[in-house]
């Protein structure tokens, strides 16, 4: 892994390139073009590699490589669903793009690359990076929140989300419509929500952010 490496800006790019050369190429080039990048020469390495919460990435893979790097790689790739991936290959076989795609790639690329295919895949990666990152600070901080709640808030939101009203919960709980009223009032500002749409958005997770666009083959 290259040293001038540790990213300063929230934007990276990991490169996985087993050939020296090509991946140098690579670093190079999209240096040239503003990216912060690490390059990385085996599936062991990018397994080892500690991402910063506060960094969008995208990897760059190169899945031309021996059957057993290759099936490791699959394999970090369908268990890193966070992770925005652009495959990188010396091969347009038709069905290893369709098995990509359906891990849920950003782009197939074939080589020698071309440019502006190469840069729209990494404009979409990082796009998709951001929007996940996103997602993830705000699971995070809806997490936080959450923890300033009582036991007694706790039961109370778990019944406001199962569509109960405050008579329903006051009789489910034995408690007077009052106090279950300023349980809610309490619970309601300690999560910041606007109302009770609001609320059962932010405890209800939704997908991880998948690319707007449609995925398109790159040649």
């Amino acid at each position: 892994m290259s040293d001038k490496l540790q990213p300063k800006q929230a934007n990276c790019l990991l490169i996985l390139e087993a050939d020296e050369p090509q991946s140098h190429s690579l670093f190079q080039l999209l240096q040239a073009y503003g990216y912060a990048c690490i390059t990385l020469d085996s599936v062991s390495q990018l397994k080892r590699y500690v991402f910063d919460d506060d960094v969008a990435y995208c990897l760059l893979a190169d899945v031309g490589t021996s059957r057993k790097s290759k099936s490791r790689l699959d394999d970090y790739i369908q268990s890193h669903p966070q992770l925005p991936v652009i495959a990188l290959s010396c091969s347009s076989n038709v069905n290893m793009a369709v098995t990509y795609t359906r891990m849920g790639t950003v782009g197939f690329l074939t080589k020698p690359l071309q440019i502006d295919s190469l840069l729209k895949a990494v404009q979409d990666g990082l796009q998709l990076a951001r929007q996940i990152m996103d997602y993830r600070h705000q699971r995070v901080e809806y997490e936080n929140r959450l923890m300033r709640l009582s036991q007694r808030e706790r039961e109370v939101l778990d019944l406001v989300i199962d569509g109960m009203s405050s008579s329903q919960i006051a009789q489910h709980l034995n408690l007077s419509v009052k106090t279950i009223s300023l349980h809610r009032t309490n619970l309601m500002n300690k999560l910041e929500a606007d109302g009770v749409v609001h609320l059962v958005r932010m405890i209800t997770p939704g997908p991880i952010p998948k690319l707007v666009s449609p995925w398109q083959r790159h040649v």
